[in-house]
């Protein structure tokens, strides 16, 4: 699965005027079918084989806020939606996609 891909699926998923404010991340590592997750506050487990996508909803505000975590099956493209309000470890994630409206600062790269 693509990058452009994966960001059409978090699009229909949350939403195209939600994506124009957030900043979306990709897990570096693909999750295998039975891997679990540990993101604050929760462990996502994957049924199949994986990406984990983070959706900051809030740039720029400091936590905690309104995030989501999304698990995104590499062959069906079927997403399962997570919330949250607290950010991973971003040293395992990639910058994705940025909202139009998103100030430059308020992106982890």
């Amino acid at each position: 699965m693509t990058n452009d891909e994966i960001v059409a699926i978090v699009k229909e998923e949350l939403g195209g005027s939600t994506l124009d404010s957030s900043v979306v991340y990709i897990s570096k590592e693909q999750l295998a079918a039975g891997d679990t997750a540990n993101v604050p506050g929760q462990i996502i487990r994957a049924e199949k084989a994986a990406d984990l996508i983070f959706v900051d909803l809030q740039p720029g505000a400091n936590w905690s806020h309104p995030c989501v975590y999304l698990l995104i099956d590499t062959s069906s493209g079927q997403a399962h939606h997570f919330n949250g309000k607290l950010p991973p470890a971003f040293s395992n994630y990639s910058l994705l996609f940025k909202g139009t409206k998103v100030d430059s600062w308020t992106v982890l790269t």
